[in-house]
Parts: C-alpha cells; structure tokens; sequence
C-alpha cells in the first residue's frame, strides 16, 4: 500500500510484492541463511492488504488501542497490515505480539506509544513481542514506537521491540526510543528456541533508551546496517549496543554491524561482553565495519573472556571503524583472556579520544588504544589481540592522549599475544607504543619507523617498542641508560647477547653470542610451539670455542641434530615449520 492509499482501494485486495526476507537473503549474502517468505510462497499469489483503521483503532492518544491493534495483527497474519497515521498525538497500547508471515507498514509521522503500566517484573512486558514466529517484515518509513521513560524509573526490562526465538525478521526505517529498557532487545526470552536465525535492523534509530540501544542475546545471523544509537542512559550497561550472551547455550554467530553509529551513550558505544560463554558454545563471530562510536565512555569494546576450559572461541574483528571523542580510550579490552576469542583490529582510527583528560591506568591510560585487567574479573592473562594499519590521532592543542597503543596489567595480571603491524600515532605526548612488564609476547612490526627523539641524558624507556631512538633536538651528548633487565623481562627486542648456554623463546628475533669464555649451547624451543617463527644466531667472537644450536626432544633442523658454528660472524636463520626446524 502507497502513503496516500486509501481504505477503499486497500479492501479490493492490492496485490503486494512479497518481498518478505529473501531480499534480506541477497543483501547479507553470506550472513543470512536463504530461508525467507518469498521462497517458501513461490507461486506469487496476491496477498490481502488490511488497513488497522478496519479494527477499530482510534489513535487519539487517549484511548487504549490493545485489543484492536492485537485483533489487526491477527487477522493480518499470511497479508499485510497497514496503519494510517493517527488523527492525534499517537496510538496508545499495551504489549502487541506480531504473529508470523506477516508484512507490517506504516505511514510516515506514526507514533505509537506504550502504556504506562508495563508489567517491569516477571513476566516482563514489552511494547512489540516477536516471539516464536517466522517471517515477520516491519517496515516503517520512520515511524517512531517510545515510551513515556519517566514512567519507568527502575528496572530494564521495559523494551520496546523484543525478537525472542523468531527467524527470517525484518525491521527497517524505525525510532525506538524512550523505553525503561532497550530500544531492540534480541534473544530467547519466553523463546522455544534458544536463538534467533537470519535478522535484519536497517535505518533504524534508538534514542534516550534506559538500558540500551540494542542488546544482542543469542542469534545466528544478524544485520544490522545503517542504524544509530543514542544518549543511552538510565542504567548499567548504559551502552550504545551491548552483544552479551546470558548463558553457554546462547549463539554469536555471523553478527554483522555495518556502516552504524553510536553517540552519545553514557556507557560504551559498541561493546561484546562474552563471559557467560565457554569453550562448549557455539564459535563467536562478530564483525563491526564502517562504525562510528562518538562521545561515549570508551568506543569499542571486548569484554571478560575466559581463561581454559571455559574461554570461548572464535575472533570479534573491527574494520575501518572509528572512535572519537570518547571520554576514555576508543578501543578498549578489559580482562579478556588471551585463551579466549581473537581481537582483530584492520584500518581503525582513533581520533581526539580521552576528551576527560585522565591519566589513571584504571580508566584509559590516556591511551587510545589501550588493553588493561580488573580484578573484580581476575583472568590468568589477557590479550590474544592483533592490529593492523591503525591510527591513533590527537591533533588537539593540548593534546589529551599520552599513549597511542598501551597495556597496563593492574593487580599483578599477564597480557600477552599482541601484534601491531604498520600502525601509527600522531600527537601522542608521551609515547606511540608502551607496555607495562606485565606484556609477554609482543611484535611491533612498521614499514615506516617511528622515531623517539632524546634531547637530554637519561634512560632508555625500552617499553616503547616499535621506532628508533634518536638525538633530535640535543644539544649536548646523550648518555642513554639501560633500565635493569628484572624491570623488562617480557619484551621482545631486535636482539639479545648471550655468553652462557641459553634456550630461545618466543621473544627473540637474533641471539649475538660471544663464545670466548667458554663454547656456548643454544637450545630451539619446540617447533610446535613457536610454529613460522624465524630466528637468527650470530657467533660475534673470533675466538676457537664452537656454537652449538640443538634441537628440542626429537626434533631436527635439516633433518639433523645440531648445527655448529665456529668462525667469527658465522650466523645461520631458522624458520619454524611446526614439526622440525629448517635453516634459511
């Protein structure tokens, strides 16, 4: 039915394209399953157009439109139902459950709004249910559904659209806003199944939601794409979207955030709070591409992932998203276990974050990127992150941001398993890299170096990895102090000198070793264990005393068990290949 479409012509039947959810289908391919109305009703027969007017509705705003509205969607069940715009204020209902098979449009300007006396203790009350149903399309051409917030001044359970257990849903060009909860809330709640299958929310907004813009349960194929969520306050989380399971059982699968916004959100703009996951679950895939998080708490977010045998499995990825003008840092990792899923971070920029100013190592570390512990969520260690091409920005004058790239292990905590290829920090007053001697297992690796300039004597901060230091701007000769190894044990550095037997790990790159004391034995690491890592030993002294590289257990390098160096400079590469090492 056309906006202007009038009743009359509604009751001769128009035929209606169906596009139901195999146009979702095509859009999201590869996200979605190819499950939709339209194939299962191939034969294209018209489907009836009903208008809500024929039920009684009156849209006055005062009268209480329930069981009309109710008995409408009904009868719209296998058709489509359309509603005018009220001839008042809005449409006042109270929970309305959207049945199945079913296209649901609304005119421009329409406003339905709850009742006040949603049930907010169990069982909970929602204004829209969607519950156990299948190809369901709402369409609304920038209809707003709210609520009167004041009236719900506790709880967070008041939400004004609820996808419980339902496949093949569809929700574009709609406000949900002003709810005592979410403004989408997507789960099983009351639910048969456990999941929800192939959802789509496009061109859609949440504005002024008490809980949340959109919270995400359990669901197996979701996109959501052009969508914004705003000003979220009322109670915790507080965020733009919230991805968070409430049990094992719960599915993360194939969740797709394109091209949304969150701003303004009193607590984070994006966040995936995955610990009631464990290893048993379904693997998590969720991609965020072309976001914006802006003036939140933190941008985005990875929450509380496990250690061993409960850590979920699978990898969170962020993809040319941007944070800005968060009060704290725009990508942010809390206690999220290096034994848990894979943070990847590909062509993400941080612009202008840490608008609070802080420098507390508790918040953000005034550090756009910034990977960090609690101990309310103690973990053995955290990390498992990789970032690629990304871009810490401060072009503010003071600049806020000390640290482009930062860990801080509060409590005593390990993080570990970190990657930074080609990223870079501008503006940075204190350092574009810096991690604490709680950091294991670090690579730094840039095309273009960045430099760290030294004017005066003083020691070397060997925690900012990742560039060259230099005397830009001495005016006198730099004398640099080495800080004490015990204070940077973890570091992975270009080289290391070794004068005794010594067994490499994870964190060497070349070995320097000076036999002239006494020969030397240098012991590989199990291949398994450092798989496609490569090596370099160096013999730097002239002396007679030989080199001798072994193998671990029953390994080999080149099919045998040792390889002897002897001359001065003599050096030989070795690359891991999983099971045995071979020389380069």
């Amino acid at each position: 039915m056309t906006d202007n479409m009038t009743d009359k012509q509604a009751s001769r039947g128009a035929p209606m394209t169906k596009v139901g959810v195999a146009g979702v289908a095509v859009a999201s391919e590869g996200i979605l399953d190819r499950h939709g109305w339209e194939e299962a009703n191939a034969t294209n027969s018209p489907v009836t157009v009903l208008s809500a007017s024929w039920f009684g509705v009156k849209g006055d705003g005062v009268t209480d439109d329930t069981a009309a509205f109710q008995a409408a969607l009904n009868a719209a069940s296998g058709k489509k139902l359309y509603v005018p715009k009220q001839e008042g204020a809005h449409y006042l209902t109270g929970q309305l459950y959207i049945p199945g098979n079913i296209v649901l449009e609304l005119a421009p300007g329409t406003v339905i709004q709850a009742v006040d006396t949603l049930r907010v203790t169990a069982p909970y009350e929602r204004l829209i249910r969607i519950l156990n149903v299948s190809n369901v399309r709402i369409v609304g051409n920038g209809a707003v559904f709210r609520m009167n917030k004041s009236a719900y001044p506790a709880g967070e359970q008041a939400h004004i659209f609820d996808i419980g257990g339902s496949d093949n849903v569809t929700i574009e060009q709609v406000n949900a806003n002003d709810s005592g909860g979410d403004g989408f809330y997507i789960g099983n709640y009351q639910a048969t199944n456990s999941y929800c299958r192939n959802i789509v929310l496009r061109d859609c907004r949440a504005d002024n939601n008490r809980r949340q813009g959109l919270s995400v349960i359990s669901v197996d194929g979701l996109l959501v794409e052009n969508c914004t969520f705003t000003n979220t306050i009322g109670t915790n989380p507080q965020a733009g979207v919230d991805i968070e399971p409430n049990g094992p059982t719960d599915r993360l699968k194939k969740i797709r955030l394109i091209n949304c916004v969150s701003e303004g959100n009193k607590g984070r703009g994006f966040v995936s709070m995955i610990k009631k996951l464990s290893t048993a679950s379904e693997r998590i895939d969720i991609i965020f591409q072309n976001c914006v998080s802006r003036n939140n708490a933190f941008g985005f977010a990875t929450v509380y992932g496990k250690d061993g045998t409960d850590a979920a499995q699978g990898e969170v990825k962020y993809i040319d998203c941007l944070a800005e003008y968060e009060k704290w840092s725009g990508f942010f990792e809390l206690s999220s276990s290096a034994d848990s899923v894979r943070t990847t971070y590909i062509r993400c920029t941080a612009y202008n974050c840490n608008t609070n100013n802080g420098t507390e190592a508790a918040l953000s570390y005034a550090a756009s990127f910034f990977i960090s512990t609690v101990a309310s969520e103690a973990r053995s260690s955290a990390g498992n992150s990789h970032f690629y091409n990304c871009r810490s920005i401060d072009d503010r004058t003071p600049s806020f941001i000390r640290r482009g790239f930062a860990t801080y292990a509060l409590e005593g905590f390990t993080i570990t398993d970190l990657v930074y290829r080609d990223c870079e920090s501008v503006g940075h007053t204190v350092s574009p890299f810096e991690f604490d001697p709680h950091t294991r297992n670090v690579r730094v690796e840039q095309t273009a170096s960045a430099s760290y300039p030294q004017i005066s004597t003083g020691a070397v901060g060997l925690n900012r990895l990742g560039g060259t230091i230099a005397n830009l701007g001495a005016i006198e000769d730099v004398l640099l102090t080495l800080p004490p190894a015990a204070a940077v044990p973890n570091l992975k550095l270009p080289y290391r000198n070794a004068n005794a037997d010594t067994t490499l790990d994870g964190r060497d790159n070349h070995l320097i070793v000076d036999a002239s004391a006494q020969p030397v034995i240098v012991s590989m690491p199990p291949a398994s264990t450092v798989n496609g890592m490569k090596f370099t030993i160096k013999k730097a002294d002239s002396g007679t005393n030989p080199v001798q590289i072994t193998a671990s257990g029953s390994e080999t390098i080149d099919g045998g068990c040792t390889v002897v160096l002897t001359d001065a400079g003599e050096f030989r590469s070795f690359l891991s290949i999983g099971t045995a090492w071979i020389t380069m």
